[in-house]
């Protein structure tokens, strides 16, 4: 859907990491090669260990230690369509560390993450609206995220799907 958004001639290149590739090796891999990333997958925030929190791939987890030992400083963008991505700590809210905040901590401009647990068809159909934004002329910038978001949030409203589903996503960025 994003290369159809993207006017030719674009410069990405896609790699798309489906059932058997989605490996932790290979996550990792494509972390470290593309500046602009997309994770679809399952996700878990470890309150007793924050840097055992994960994004679960087929083979085993990617932690937050294994994201923060990769060099992110040239990234752009990273949109984790995972459960608990940004949770924070009733106790330390402006202390914890979860995936959205390493991944920005190591250098990616805009991350999106959820604050809790996402239902798959609601985070397709909010992907699906964020995108059509974030690509709008063609292109993608990483300073529209949060417009983007925005108005994909909206849009989602507006078709009826109740708020509660609505307010699991959090944008930090630049």
């Amino acid at each position: 859907m994003i290369e159809q958004l993207l006017c030719p001639p674009h410069t990405a290149v896609f790699t798309n990491l489906a059932s058997a590739a989605s490996t932790a090796d290979a996550a990792l891999d494509v972390l470290q090669k593309n500046q602009w990333i997309h994770f679809s997958c399952h996700g878990k925030q470890d309150f007793a260990e924050p840097f055992k929190s994960s994004l679960e791939m087929l083979d085993g987890p990617v932690s937050l230690l294994d994201i923060i030992r990769t060099d992110l400083s040239k990234h752009e963008f990273v949109y984790l369509s995972a459960c608990q991505t940004a949770v924070g700590d009733i106790k330390t809210p402006d202390e914890m560390i979860h995936l959205a905040a390493g991944l920005q901590f190591g250098g990616v401009k805009s991350v999106i993450g959820t604050q809790w647990s996402v239902h798959d068809g609601v985070a397709f159909l909010l992907a699906s609206e964020f995108y059509k934004e974030f690509c709008a002329d063609g292109d993608m910038d990483c300073t529209r995220a949060a417009r983007a978001l925005h108005r994909g949030l909206q849009s989602l409203k507006k078709q009826g799907i109740p708020l509660r589903a609505l307010i699991m996503f959090i944008h930090i960025g630049i």
